[in-house]
Order: structure tokens, then sequence, then C-alpha cells
């Protein structure tokens, strides 16, 4: 019975018992111990997950045409200035050369009025043209 018991004995107990708690709570820990040294750092990430940029452009061409070649790939960093396609050119240089022949056609022209104007050949009719 506790009522019993002398007091001194019962706040010795209550030491007894708060220290053995004390001892488990708070006992030290044991460790392991490494030596530290200077190297390179290998750091490999693996995951799988979609990933998003941080900045979207939209490329395109000022004028349409076919592509001929793609010089970058989905993922590629690219610079300023870097070709990132090819463009096909062969409509773009046979409307140059119909373009050429038309100047060349119309310098005739022109060339054909000037020797008839030279020669006083016009008439008032050809001058209101």
């Amino acid at each position: 019975m506790i009522a019993s018991i002398n007091p001194r004995v019962q706040k010795g107990a209550t030491c007894v018992d708060g220290g053995g708690f004390y001892w488990v709570r708070f006992a030290p820990v044991t460790v392991d111990r490494h030596s530290i040294s200077s190297g390179e750092i290998l750091v490999e990430v693996f995951g799988t997950g979609y990933l998003e940029a941080h900045t979207k452009a939209t490329v395109s061409s000022k004028i349409p045409g076919r592509l001929t070649s793609v010089g970058v790939d989905q993922g590629d960093f690219v610079h300023a200035g870097q070709v990132l396609a090819h463009l096909d050119d062969l409509d773009l240089k046979h409307e140059v050369e119909i373009e050429a022949a038309n100047v060349i056609a119309h310098k005739a022209g022109i060339d054909r009025l000037a020797m008839i104007w030279v020669r006083g050949l016009l008439t008032p009719w050809a001058e209101c043209i």
C-alpha cells in the first residue's frame, strides 16, 4: 500500500524511474565516422515524367516552301543566328529566271521605241500611248 510507505522512499523511487527514462531517452547514440576527401562528384538523375521549357518560341519562314533539310532536333540547344533548316529554292530560282527574261524583253521594247524616236518615225498617235 502506497499510503503506508515512507515519503522519502516514495521520492527516491520517483527519482530512479525518472533517471531510467532519462538514460533510455537521451542515451548517447553510436555514429559511424567517415573521412572527407576531395574528388570528382558524379551526379546522375533518373526519373520519368514530362519536361517543359521555360520559354517557348514559334519558328517560321518569311516565305513558303518545302524543307530540304533540318539541322536541329527537338530538345537541341540553339544559338542566335544558327541555321535551323533549309528551304527548297528551286521554285524561286525559276521565278527569278522568268522575271529576268521579262526585264530583258522590256528593255528591248524600250530600245526599239528609242530608236524609232531618234529616227523621227513616231506618229502623233504613238505619242499619245
